[in-house]
């Protein structure tokens, strides 16, 4: 398995709650600080966003086959520039670990998956890379890859069959081995404490007088038999 590489970042933090995530890749020799200036010079003052991060990794400095082995910073190496070209796997398999970390550290903080993007310029292919390697395989996938392993197909072997990277093969292997099953956890959440009827009435409300407080509809909830704390109606605002 390739070796994890640390990314250096430069990262724009949203203005208020951090709700979803945008991973802005650079151009072959470019830098994030780099992209992140020329963001800023096309469309001041930059991509900021209310709840937005907007992270610009910079890829690391490798020798660069097309350049005669001279350093530069590009997120994987090709063998020549060219639609026939085979791809350089090893360089492409590193920065998809880098990357996925990266998306991770983000579903760390509380941000889902489908809420972050990742992508720009000649760089889509290993945007595509990551997306296959970080994405949740289907149940189907999951048991086919259990079903190739009992016939005794290697790991190379089911990679092939499905398409699928050596990786997401060996978690998928590893989670039953250790917890007996194949599906995630279910994630719970809270429900919700309000009807959306009571929602509504909420945003009526603010919009017949938007000078009401909080504390003022949280009272006539309360009065109307509904008890909710003002922190949910500011949410529902």
């Amino acid at each position: 398995m390739a070796a994890m590489q640390k990314l250096l970042k430069c990262v724009v933090s949203p203005t208020g709650k951090h709700s979803a995530s945008v991973i802005f890749l650079h151009g072959s020799g470019d830098t994030g600080q780099g992209l992140r200036a020329w963001v800023q010079d096309v469309m001041m003052p930059g991509l900021t966003f209310d709840h937005i991060r907007v992270i610009y990794p910079t890829a690391p400095a490798r020798p660069y086959t097309p350049m005669y082995g001279a350093l530069s910073n590009v997120w994987f190496d090709r063998y020549k520039i060219s639609n026939n070209s085979p791809e350089h796997l090893q360089s492409i398999d590193a920065m998809c670990c880098a990357l996925g970390s990266i998306i991770q550290d983000e579903v760390t903080a509380g941000i889902p998956k489908h809420r972050i993007i990742i992508g720009f310029t000649c760089e889509n292919s290993i945007c595509c890379e990551v997306n296959m390697k970080t994405r949740e395989l289907p149940m189907g996938e999951k048991q086919t890859i259990l079903k190739l392993r009992e016939e005794g197909k290697s790991l190379k072997a089911i990679a092939q069959i499905l398409g699928i990277a050596n990786t997401k093969i060996c978690n998928v292997l590893k989670k039953r081995e250790t917890t007996g099953v194949l599906s995630n956890r279910h994630r719970t959440r809270r429900p919700n404490v309000s009807t959306a009827v009571a929602d509504r009435n909420i945003v009526r409300a603010v919009n017949k007088h938007p000078k009401t407080t909080v504390s003022d509809i949280t009272a006539n909830l309360l009065r109307a038999r509904v008890r909710v704390s003002e922190s949910t109606v500011r949410r529902r605002l």
